[in-house]
């Protein structure tokens, strides 16, 4: 199954989020990152993410 899942990053740890996405360092708990769309202002977006446990997703 696909979800679609909003995110909003945490006031303060702008840069160290998005270090983490371009060093690789995410931990998508066994599901597949589909794709992230941004925001224009980099602090918000969604991903679509592939899995077949809905306990994963929970994770």
């Amino acid at each position: 199954m696909k979800f679609l899942c909003y995110y909003q990053i945490i006031a303060g740890a702008a840069s160290e989020t998005r270090k983490q996405w371009t060093t690789q360092e995410e931990n998508f708990f066994g599901m597949d990152l589909l794709a992230r769309y941004h925001s224009a202002n980099g602090q918000q977006g969604v991903v679509i993410i592939e899995t077949d446990s809905p306990e994963n997703l929970a994770s």
